[in-house]
């Protein structure tokens, strides 16, 4: 097993260079250099939340749907400390706006989609992480 931060491997899924390929022809640059930025101050916000955790990560994932970090297992406390980490990255991106303003814009509804309360979304993961800290009625009552 690899500690934390031993050499985590970047993995880019099949398909994400086609559909990079086509937003470079369709995005302007400007936009699409934002757009990067976004994404990787709020991926970076994970993966210094992660670090400063200790828990190891494994990979780094860039596919169609978005980016993923695998990581070992996490109890739910650590999970919603790093699932809030990517966007509360975002809002510092966006609090640059006057000197950044296409990208506090990409980081704004960037932020905004990931914090939607649906499936691997941050939103999702932040509303997964509070529901597990509440015991359901079986659990109390030792029934599981």
């Amino acid at each position: 097993m690899r500690g934390a931060w031993s050499e985590p491997r970047l993995w880019v899924e099949p398909g994400t260079m086609l559909v990079l390929a086509l937003v470079v022809l369709l995005v302007p640059l400007r936009w699409l250099l934002a757009w990067v930025l976004s994404v990787s101050v709020h991926e970076l916000g994970h993966l210094l939340a992660v670090k400063l955790l200790g828990i190891p990560v494994y990979r780094v994932i860039f596919g169609v749907s978005g980016a993923r970090i695998e990581t070992a297992p996490m109890e739910p406390g650590q999970e919603l400390l790093c699932a809030l980490a990517g966007p509360l990255a975002g809002l510092g991106l966006i609090f640059l706006g006057r000197w950044l303003p296409v990208s506090a814009i990409c980081a704004f509804f960037h932020t905004l989609v990931n914090c939607l309360p649906f499936g691997n979304l941050d939103g999702g993961r932040v509303l997964r992480c509070i529901l597990r800290k509440i015991p359901c009625k079986q659990e109390k009552d030792g029934l599981q």
